[in-house]
């Protein structure tokens, strides 16, 4: 699909628990979009993790999910679907 602009990576050497940021590149241009991610912790390890499972997405001024598990910090983060209502 040309309006497809997704990019599957693999990235190596990371530490386990640990809150990592990036930035893209779209044609030699940084793009204003920033990001984060947290690795999984090393398999067995003890501590307090929080999951959230949502749907839907961001709806005018009624629905604010993303805003919630943002706020949370969540370790894992399950969206279950429903992106748009056209």
């Amino acid at each position: 699909d040309t309006k497809d602009s997704s990019e599957v990576f693999s990235i190596g050497g990371l530490q386990p628990f640990t809150e990592y940021y990036y930035k893209i590149k779209v044609n030699g241009t940084e793009d204003s979009l920033k990001g984060h991610f947290r690795t999984a912790p090393n398999a067995g390890e003890k501590n307090h993790y929080t999951f959230l499972v949502g749907s839907c997405s961001e709806f005018a001024q009624i629905m604010k999910p993303w805003n919630a598990a943002i706020a949370n910090r969540p370790h894992l983060f399950l969206h279950n679907g429903d992106f748009s209502y056209p």
